[in-house]
């Protein structure tokens, strides 16, 4: 006997590398440096996401990341029921709300909800939800189909923040880690990837953004 928890997901590489991890999300090679991300979306679908967007992911299906191949294993049907009613909430039914300091320099994240309200920890990454959700709310004021709101891409989102574009991953990955350790069970899905176009938005509908 090696371990007696349920099935979780993980990934085996063929240089001997292995990641797991209790949460809905996982991104490889790591954390700290995610190339790709393995999530679960609202539906129960396991979805596998790149730069280049997503698509749903099968179990032991292998990917290669530069010279190295991962073969990804999924958790039992079984268990994602069980983590389906421990984690009942999804993006659909929230609200996100942001509130921004007057210099630009702090955003508290609120997750409202019938049941309630979640407030997040201030974390860097909380800027790239804040222009994110910019980007939606203004096209959505200038009348487009929602479909097509929101769209950004991450050159423009990078010059729009000041960063590297190594740190639009991080922050991404980190995002979607805050909100899975709340309940979420889509978390994945905060941040969305427009296939072949490098563009993300903001993955939740109900946006407000309020000045402090």
């Amino acid at each position: 006997m090696v371990e007696v928890g349920p099935p979780r997901l993980m990934a085996h590489a063929s240089d001997g590398r292995q990641v797991m991890t209790d949460a809905n999300l996982m991104s490889l090679p790591s954390s700290d440096c995610p190339a790709l991300t393995v999530f679960e979306d609202a539906d129960g679908r396991w979805q596998l996401e790149t730069d280049e967007g997503n698509r749903v992911l099968h179990e032991n299906e292998s990917v290669v990341i530069g010279d190295v191949s991962w073969t990804i294993y999924l958790p039992t049907a079984s268990n994602l029921t069980q983590d389906a009613d421990r984690r009942s909430l999804t993006l659909r039914a929230i609200t996100l709300e942001l509130s921004v300091s007057r210099d630009q320099e702090f955003v508290a994240v609120r997750l409202c909800h019938p049941q309630g309200e979640i407030e997040l920890e201030a974390r860097a990454h909380a800027q790239l939800l804040l222009a994110l959700g910019h980007a939606r709310l203004r096209d959505r004021e200038q009348g487009l189909a929602e479909s097509e709101c929101g769209w950004i891409h991450r050159e423009d989102l990078c010059r729009e923040l000041d960063i590297e574009l190594s740190l639009i991953n991080l922050w991404v990955h980190r995002a979607r880690q805050q909100l899975d350790k709340v309940g979420i069970r889509d978390a994945g899905n905060i941040v969305e990837r427009r296939h072949g176009t490098l563009q993300l938005r903001i993955g939740i509908e109900h946006c407000i953004v309020r000045r402090a």
